[in-house]
């Protein structure tokens, strides 16, 4: 016998229609003929506008919540605007980083740093 690594739902979601119905910052508009392997996608509008292919099961466990806008809302509450996530979080500094923090620079003739 093999163990079952997801909840019923996202098999039972196949079949479903999912026009109409609102997962988060997405409402569904319509099925797609586009797929990912065997997973069905779904076309969807964000509340801020902007259209969005997701698959039904991504939509049905909150995986996909928005057309991105939420994440990056979140980083711009979460940190200074315009800074580069991914470089505070590395774990190895960039071959170009000659201050020796992470995120921190110097600029050539300026008397302070700056984050990026």
């Amino acid at each position: 016998m093999y163990q079952i690594k997801s909840c019923s739902c996202l098999i039972n979601a196949r079949g479903k229609d999912l026009t109409g119905q609102v997962f988060s910052r997405l409402t569904v508009l319509e099925r797609t003929e586009e797929r990912i392997g065997e997973l069905v996608m779904w076309r969807c509008r964000c509340e801020c506008g902007n259209e969005k292919n997701a698959a039904s099961s991504f939509l049905i466990s909150g995986s996909v919540r928005s057309c991105d806008c939420l994440a990056k809302e979140v980083c711009k509450s979460q940190g200074v605007e315009g800074t580069k996530i991914h470089n505070l979080t590395t774990e190895r500094l960039s071959s170009n980083n000659t201050s020796g923090i992470k995120g921190v620079y110097w600029e050539k003739g300026a008397q302070n740093g700056g984050l990026g």
